[in-house]
Formats: structure tokens, C-alpha cells, sequence
């Protein structure tokens, strides 16, 4: 989980200079991916915290609330009237977010490790796990591509 974080914040500096260049068409957009990725790093503190302390029923509930408010962002995607050329940028942007989701619904399955999870089980979620962060930062890049595409 802290690779994640390291990621998100490595990538919140390129997108904060990739999008200083942006148009007024593209904000919106980028503002909403914004806001998502800043949902998904509160996520991911709080179940550090959740794994630290070994609460692990609290996991269930704030991937419930991260989950209920990225659907929030990607519908507010999907209700932007935007110029033609933005909707390639608002499809990766969408995909990007629903690749986060998936980083939830991974930390999620944490949850259900107990004393008798085998190290095989375990390592199954790990490598789950880090498929889709990889998956989720090429979601990323993607997005980013197509930003750049639009803004320079």
C-alpha cells in the first residue's frame, strides 16, 4: 500500500504540471480526477491505519465510502457537456477512476485473512494486489497521454 501512495503522490506532481497548461474545456475533467485520486489516498491511509491497529471490520466501511463517492466522480464525468475532442480524455479519465476502484476492491479482500489463511491464499491477494496498482497507474498514464494530447 505505501508503493501506492508513493504513487499517487509521484503522479499528483505531473499532473499538477501537466494540467497548469490546460485548457478551460479540459479542467473540469481534470478537477474531478483530481478530487477522486485525493478520495482513493484518504482510502488507502485509512486502511493502513485500519491494518495497524488491526480493525479490520472498519476496511469494509471506508471501502464502502470511497467506493460511493468515486461513483460520485465518475458519474459527475459522465454529466459534463464538454467539446467533442474532450471525450476521449473523459473516457481514460473514467476508466483511470474505475482502475482505482479496483485498487479497493483488492485492499478489500485483506480483510478476509484470518489465522488460518494459507501463505499461498496470501500471497494470491498480494500479487491481486499489485496487479492492480500496475493496471491502475497504465489507467494513469493513459489519462495523462491524452491530457497532454489535448493541452499542448
Amino acid at each position: 500500500m505505501n508503493k501506492f501512495i508513493l504513487f499517487c503522490i509521484s503522479f499528483t506532481v505531473i499532473f499538477a504540471s501537466c494540467k497548469s497548461g490546460g485548457s478551460k474545456d479540459f479542467s473540469n475533467i481534470s478537477i474531478l480526477v483530481d478530487e477522486a485520486e485525493v478520495i482513493i489516498n484518504k482510502y488507502d491511509n485509512n486502511v493502513q491505519s485500519a491494518l495497524d491497529s488491526k480493525k479490520y471490520d472498519y476496511i469494509k466501511v471506508v471501502s464502502q465510502t470511497a467506493m460511493d463517492s468515486s461513483n460520485v466522480k465518475i458519474n459527475d464525468l459522465k454529466n459534463l457537456i464538454i467539446p467533442p475532442p474532450a471525450e476521449e480524455l473523459r473516457i481514460s479519465a473514467i476508466a483511470y477512476i474505475k482502475s482505482l476502484q479496483k485498487i479497493i476492491n483488492a485492499q478489500e479482500m485483506y480483510t478476509t485473512i484470518t489465522d488460518t489463511t494459507s501463505t499461498n491464499t496470501a500471497k494470491e491477494l498480494d500479487s491481486n494486489f499489485l496487479e492492480t496498482v500496475e493496471h491502475a497507474k497504465r489507467m494513469r498514464d493513459t489519462y495523462i497521454g491524452k491530457l497532454d494530447a489535448l493541452t499542448n
